[in-house]
């Protein structure tokens, strides 16, 4: 998102964000506005940040939120930002993106999803069946 990987400082703001002043699960709109503006993407339109809340339910699911934002954000345009992108996610330089590199960074971000839900993910993106998720098919991921 934006221009790279979350910083700690962002993964903060997700929390603030979600764990706010009206209490875990409720954000308002300009907490959302101030979330995407966190993560690099300040011109997201009110009427699509509106639209994300609604669909998040009440009490607002962490995930789901982070999803359809996801999904509101533009992917990457150039090389270079698929490249920091990846970097994000593949922690120890290896190359790839294993399970455990996953739900780490899902952690830092206080999203946890079951051993089952990472794995149905990894199995979904990884193309060549090896268990990890390589360059070419995050890039593939992210293209889709």
């Amino acid at each position: 998102m934006g221009d790279g990987g979350v910083t700690e400082e962002e993964i903060s703001k997700f929390r603030e964000a979600f764990f706010g002043k009206n209490g875990p699960g409720h954000v308002t709109l300009a907490q959302l506005r101030e979330l995407a503006t966190a993560i690099g993407e300040p011109d997201i339109p009110d009427t699509t940040l509106q639209s994300i809340l609604k669909k998040a339910g009440k009490p607002v699911d962490f995930g789901k939120m982070l999803e359809l934002l996801a999904d509101a954000v533009p992917r990457p345009q150039s090389e270079a930002d698929m490249a920091t992108a990846f970097a994000a996610f593949d922690t120890d330089r290896s190359g790839t993106i294993t399970i455990d590199e996953l739900r780490a960074v899902l952690k830092g971000l206080d999203h946890k999803m079951s051993a089952s839900d990472l794995e149905s993910l990894v199995k979904d993106i990884d193309a060549d069946g090896d268990g990890q998720i390589s360059y070419k098919e995050f890039a593939a991921h992210m293209m889709a």
